[in-house]
Order: structure tokens, then C-alpha cells, then sequence
């Protein structure tokens, strides 16, 4: 048995092994709330994992933005440079590709 936290729509929020509190509700471990929590949380980690990687691939290292920055010879290079930049921002902000 599993000692839950419900939501007022009936689901999961927490659970634990000893009762927190007097009262506390109480679910087999295989029951689908748990399931569900369970499939929820690895969900949202594997989204998690997937905006990390794309920030992480979107980053360039520090020697590629020293040359792109010591090569900036006219605007456009200015321009190319900034969107670069601009995009790992975003990206680290909003974490969301879009």
C-alpha cells in the first residue's frame, strides 16, 4: 500500500511509502493512479531531456562564438552572428523549441 496526495480532479500529486498524516489515503501500489502518475512524471522527464538536448545541441562552443565574433567583418555577418546568439537564448528561456 502506497499513502497518496490527490489533486481535487482525483489524481496523483505525491506518494509515499509511511503515512505522512492522520488520515492520509491509502492505494495498492499497482493501482492505475500510480500507474498514471508514474507514466505523467516520465513523460514530463523525457520532454525535460529532450529541450536539454536541444539547447545543449544548439550551443556552440566557446572557440566557434570567439571566431564568429572575431570575424564579424560587415552587418550581415552581424546579423548571422546575432541570430545565432538569439536562438540559445530562446531556447534556454522559453525552453521550447517554439
Amino acid at each position: 500500500m502506497l499513502y497518496v496526495d490527490l489533486d481535487q480532479n482525483g489524481k496523483v500529486t505525491c506518494f509515499y511509502a509511511r503515512q505522512q498524516y492522520e488520515g492520509q489515503q491509502t492505494i495498492p501500489e499497482n493501482d492505475p493512479l500510480i500507474l498514471e502518475f508514474y507514466a505523467t512524471r516520465l513523460a514530463a522527464e523525457e520532454a525535460q531531456q529532450a529541450r536539454d538536448t536541444e539547447i545543449a545541441n544548439a550551443m556552440p562552443t566557446w572557440t566557434q562564438v570567439d571566431s564568429a565574433i572575431t570575424n564579424i567583418g560587415s552587418l550581415a555577418d552581424a546579423k548571422v552572428f546575432l541570430r545565432k546568439l538569439s536562438r540559445v537564448i530562446y531556447l534556454h528561456i522559453k525552453n521550447s523549441a517554439t
